[in-house]
């Protein structure tokens, strides 16, 4: 990105203006890394203030400074992206995360939602839509696959849910995790499980990313 330098005799988060979003760049390849950063260039809210190779770098600059946004390769030596995932919203639970892949697999991105990620976006998609998805997430909305956030069998909002699950579903689709929606709440981490599952009874639903579907449907409605 042009004209950001990383000055070893300060910390990292220095080099961002106050009305800027600190991005660190978590990827195993240098020229991926180069892109991103090139692509970020066109969007003046974002600096990148760092990059890394590997997750244990990652994790300790994000220790170390002030990061608003992780863009996180999944595939990350030395394991995968789902081994630091915890470990960065533990550290700095304010931190919002966004994989970057080049593939597209279900299973993954159910697993990714579960850990309270933010987004999960195309290496090759546009500049401009990963720009724009960018800014929703850190606007506090999410970037997902358009077949997840558009995918939702239940046109207008499902009529058999109580006022509280609705809530919950919408919180769902939000990226909260449930021990999040159990604290905004002030209810108990099980109490917020049993209405998901009776959720998923009531609209019939056998997997969570389908939960998530619907959830991220209704949550854009009731933002309307």
């Amino acid at each position: 990105m042009a004209g950001i330098r990383v000055d070893s005799r300060a910390s990292l988060t220095e080099m961002a203006g106050p009305s800027m979003y600190n991005v660190l760049l978590v990827d195993d390849h240098p020229p991926v890394r180069a892109g991103i950063r090139a692509m970020l260039a066109d969007a003046p809210e974002f600096a990148v203030i760092g990059e890394a190779s590997s997750s244990e770098t990652a994790l300790g600059k994000i220790r170390m400074n002030r990061v608003d946004l992780v863009l996180l390769d999944i595939s990350m030596p030395p394991g995968d992206c789902f081994d630091v995932i915890p470990l960065i919203r533990e550290a700095k639970p304010d931190t919002k995360i966004v994989l970057l892949s080049m593939h597209r697999d279900w299973a993954f991105l159910e697993k990714a939602i579960s850990l309270g990620v933010k987004g999960y976006l195309n290496k090759d998609a546009d500049a401009s839509d990963i720009i724009s998805a960018l800014r929703n997430v850190m606007k506090g909305g999410s970037a997902f696959p358009g077949s997840v956030t558009e995918t939702s069998t239940y046109d207008p909002v499902p009529e058999n849910l109580s006022a509280r699950e609705l809530e919950i579903l919408q919180m769902i689709g939000e990226g909260l995790l449930s021990r999040e929606i159990a604290e905004r709440m002030n209810l108990s981490l099980r109490t917020i499980e049993f209405h998901r599952a009776n959720v998923m009874q009531k609209l019939g639903l056998r997997k969570g990313i389908d939960l998530v579907k619907v959830a991220i449907g209704i949550s854009k409605k009731k933002a309307r």
